[in-house]
């Protein structure tokens, strides 16, 4: 009789300990459940709930993870604590998204790849056409790459040439245009030019040199320039400036000379009166 009990007792817990998992149905090759399975977890929340790492191994090719839609839908591989997701549209574009406070955007039909980050939000932060341009901060790249917003780049730029010579951080090879441009620069403004202590070159010293250098002094030649290929921007202004000043002395000079013949020639004339 108490072997009896025993067994009977025995029986009930081993009944109600397989009760408590999955019940599982084997269909040929087949093995599947309509309950929830977890892997390193007694309380699973989905229907695949995996508390660890996932490893796939494929024999002759990648391994692949398949996930797919009955009703044509988007699919997403989404974190739940932080927003992040992972996600393919219905159309099949692959996008990433940061939403914390807000539902899975809808796929964008005109681009393959979209990074959008929405906390008050700037939309599409990467944005890849299927032309291959690509957007920065738009969905609508119109270049090879378009940016919406403010940029910097740390390194070098080079625009259309295929060096950038030393020293230098941008290179264009072609023109350029813009409304403004500002240089600053770090050696004085010529205002030095109107201290009473510089030393303005004689004109007939200024004209020896020209007669001899065939250009201004201090200014670069000809073939200096084409030696080079450039001449800094910022320095050929100071230069002019320089130069403009330099002219405006001469210009008092000579009519201060002016003046005086001017005055003399008034004395001769009342004197032969």
């Amino acid at each position: 009789m108490k072997i009896l009990l025993k067994l009977s007792f025995i029986l009930l817990v081993c009944t109600s300990s397989i009760t408590s998992f999955a019940q599982w149905t084997n269909s040929g090759s087949n093995l599947h459940t309509n309950d929830n399975v977890g892997i390193n977890t007694s309380s699973p929340s989905a229907a695949l709930d995996v508390v660890g790492i996932v490893k796939g191994t494929r024999t002759g090719a990648p391994a692949t993870f398949i996930l797919d839609r009955t009703d044509g839908k988007a699919v997403s591989v989404a974190a739940s604590t932080t927003g992040g997701t992972f996600r393919f549209d219905e159309t099949g574009k692959f996008k990433i998204q940061k939403q914390p406070a807000a539902g899975i955007l809808a796929g964008n039909a005109t681009g393959i790849v979209d990074v959008a980050t929405i906390e008050n939000a700037p939309q599409h932060s990467l944005f890849l056409k299927s032309s291959g341009n690509l957007g920065l901060g738009t969905n609508n790249p119109s270049e090879r790459l378009h940016v919406n917003g403010n940029s910097r780049i740390s390194g070098k730029l080079r625009i259309g040439a295929s060096s950038l010579p030393a020293g230098y951080h941008l290179s264009v090879d072609g023109k350029a245009i813009c409304e403004e441009v500002f240089v600053e620069l770090s050696s004085a403004w010529p205002d030095y030019v109107f201290q009473t202590d510089y030393k303005l070159m004689p004109l007939s010293d200024l004209a020896q040199y020209i007669n001899k250098e065939g250009h201004l002094p201090k200014m670069p030649s000809a073939a200096q320039i084409e030696e080079e290929g450039s001449h800094s921007l910022g320095e050929t202004q100071r230069l002019l400036l320089e130069k403009v000043e330099e002219l405006t002395l001469y210009i008092l000079e000579l009519d201060k000379k002016n003046a005086a013949l001017s005055e003399e020639l008034n004395t001769l004339k009342k004197s032969l009166k």
